[in-house]
């Protein structure tokens, strides 16, 4: 079975390389790592039109994709073009026109915070499955696969989990200046709750005030003063973080964790999602906050 959807893969790749060449080079989606990766996620290419569900250490299966008709990374709403970056599947939602979407979607969180930053626009970017032939580049931005390998995909990645990584093409090896990068980032995670547990001042200096306030479309004093406003409510505040997951985007790194929240009158526990960006220092440009209970992904083989 394994052999065959290798031939499979291979010659969809070199259809795509015949007829539908590669518009000028994008983002190369950068191997995870094994120690503060996912243990699965899915990484599109848009070059080889192809779709992978992967983990650090092998790839497990490889798709036939559709992306964005239009090439290059997505900067306008309406200019066809699949954007680049780490992304997540936020719902599940059918109830769709079958011979476009399959009736069954996926839609995606772009923008994300650095988007936004850059001043990116549209919404609306789904992966989606198709009940059509499926052809190269034939969407207006979104991810669409065969219908019947979404279902069986959908059986096993995690509504705000897993990861979508975006990109022109994928790099296999993993360098020493990312493991830094890493390892660097957890530490800087862990003093971020340690400060926040603190109710101290020093939390704000983790942000980058001005491309917060860009990236949220709000002052940052807004955000400061209810952060401030907490600390002083509160004679006390415990917050418990979960393994950090580490993840390399174009010009940026999220850090994604389980976070609970406790409080003397108030509780809650979701997943929060930090995005960073290094000027001088590591500084925090935007986050996410997913309120809630998420299952983590089934990281196995979806074929019998």
């Amino acid at each position: 079975m394994g052999h065959r959807f290798a031939l499979l893969a291979g010659a969809w790749t070199t259809f795509i390389l015949c007829f539908f060449p590669s518009p000028a080079p994008g983002w190369e989606v950068p191997p995870v790592s094994p120690e503060h990766g996912p243990a699965c996620f899915l990484v599109v290419e848009k070059a080889e039109q192809r779709l992978v569900w992967t983990n650090a250490t092998s790839t497990q299966l490889v798709w036939q994709c559709s992306t964005g008709s239009s090439g290059g990374d997505k900067w306008r709403e309406g200019d066809l073009a699949t954007p680049e970056g780490v992304y997540f599947m936020t719902r599940r939602q059918t109830g769709l026109p079958e011979k476009l979407y399959g009736n069954l979607a996926f839609p995606l969180n772009y923008p994300n915070p650095v988007d936004r930053l850059r001043g990116k626009t549209g919404y609306g970017i789904w992966l989606h499955g198709r009940g059509k032939p499926l052809v190269p580049r034939d969407t207006r931005g979104c991810i669409a696969l065969r219908t019947p390998m979404l279902k069986r995909l959908s059986s096993l990645f995690a509504l705000q989990r897993t990861p979508v990584f975006i990109g022109e093409t994928a790099a296999s090896e993993f360098s020493v200046a990312e493991a830094s990068t890493e390892n660097e980032l957890v530490r800087q995670v862990q003093a971020w709750a340690e400060a926040w547990e603190a109710r101290s001042d020093t939390f704000f200096s983790f942000y980058a005030p001005s491309k917060f306030s860009r990236a949220h479309d709000a002052p940052f004093e807004r955000f400061q003063r209810r952060k401030e406003d907490l600390f002083e409510r509160y004679d006390w505040i415990e917050l418990e973080i979960g393994p950090v997951q580490v993840l390399p985007g174009p010009g940026y790194w999220v850090t994604v964790f389980e976070q609970h929240f406790r409080s003397p009158s108030y509780s809650d526990i979701g997943v929060k999602r930090l995005y960073w960006q290094h000027s001088s220092q590591w500084k925090i440009v935007g986050e996410e906050w997913v309120p809630g209970t998420w299952e983590p992904p089934k990281c196995k083989n979806p074929l019998p």
